[in-house]
């Protein structure tokens, strides 16, 4: 099955941890095992749509604006030398074309393609971002999703996990947002294992979705649920206070995902996300005049899967 029919198609999947056998009862730990000169690569797909009906003409600062967003790319990562304990890591984004039945996109030639790189640490903190700007803004969007499900094993218990372990976690939204106090509380479970997937080349820029015979995969399902810990009366952030605005209203959001972790490598072998997000915010002077009212909603949908690299031939 080719790649863009099967490993981009939307699926619904439905685990139910009762009816899965029982896995080794061992804690294991799922560090990433990195090592200078090592590169990897990663099929990433990442699909975004947002909603905005408004009241008013009114611009306000931090409010992201209506549109779509398809991106289709190969990720390579390459893992340089530490620096001060970080792992660094370095990134090329090279868009494929678009998925069947869309327009296509010319690829750019190697040199235009740019780097990014960043910072590891062993809690799954991303820091000391360089490049990310020079991509354009779906690029961005579809690169932010790959590194949050690559870290995402740095951030199990540190005492580790076993099968049928459930744990949960808190972690504040960054995005700017006219909405104050939101924060991600995330209940994760690790359902089984399973063989790992994984992308085999099958052409320049044509893969096929397979099964590792070698590898095996921790399945991992997070749902996190958006929540709001400002009152709806006023929720205005503090940046929004510098520019003499108030804000009221709220906000919501609930997004899965279920990511393979190779048992072996502590690598991200797959990954997928369904997000939708909504918020509804009245937003005006502090003194009370040029009252503006926006209803927002957002759905996404995320992929990466991970490019097994073909042996090196013999002669």
């Amino acid at each position: 099955m080719k790649a863009r029919a099967g490993f981009f198609a939307l699926a619904v999947v439905v685990l139910a941890a009762s009816a899965f056998p029982r896995a080794r009862s061992e804690r294991r730990k799922f560090f990433p095992q990195l090592r200078p000169g090592q590169t990897l690569d990663y099929l990433v797909s990442f699909q975004s749509r947002r909603d905005i009906n408004t009241q008013s003409n009114v611009i306000v600062p931090n409010l992201p604006g209506a549109g779509s967003v398809t991106v289709l790319a190969t990720l390579r990562v390459e893992v340089l030398p530490s620096q001060h304990g970080l792992v660094r890591l370095r990134t090329f984004l090279k868009p494929l074309s678009l998925a069947p039945g869309k327009p296509s996109a010319q690829a750019p030639a190697p040199s235009d393609i740019s780097a990014v790189e960043f910072s590891l640490d062993g809690g799954g903190s991303v820091s000391q971002i360089a490049g990310l700007d020079s991509l354009p803004v779906d690029q961005q969007a579809a690169w932010r999703e790959w590194v949050a499900r690559f870290a995402a094993s740095l951030t199990f218990p540190k005492n580790g996990v076993k099968a049928g372990d459930t744990w949960e976690s808190e972690e504040p939204e960054t995005a700017p947002s006219p909405i104050a106090g939101l924060v991600w509380r995330k209940k994760s479970q690790y359902v089984r294992d399973e063989p790992c997937p994984e992308a085999h080349r099958a052409a320049q820029d044509d893969f096929t979705e397979a099964v590792s015979a070698t590898q095996t995969c921790a399945v991992i399902l997070t749902t996190a649920v958006l929540q709001q810990k400002s009152s709806a009366k006023d929720a205005t952030p503090e940046d929004y206070k510098l520019n003499r605005l108030r804000t009221s209203g709220t906000a919501a959001g609930k997004n899965q995902s279920i990511l393979y972790i190779s048992r072996a490598t502590g690598m991200l072998m797959r990954s997928s996300e369904t997000a939708a997000q909504s918020m509804s915010v009245t937003i005006s002077l502090s003194s009370g005049g040029n009252q503006v009212h926006y209803d927002v909603s957002a759905q996404s949908n995320a992929r990466v899967l991970f490019i097994q690299q073909a042996p090196a031939s013999r002669h």
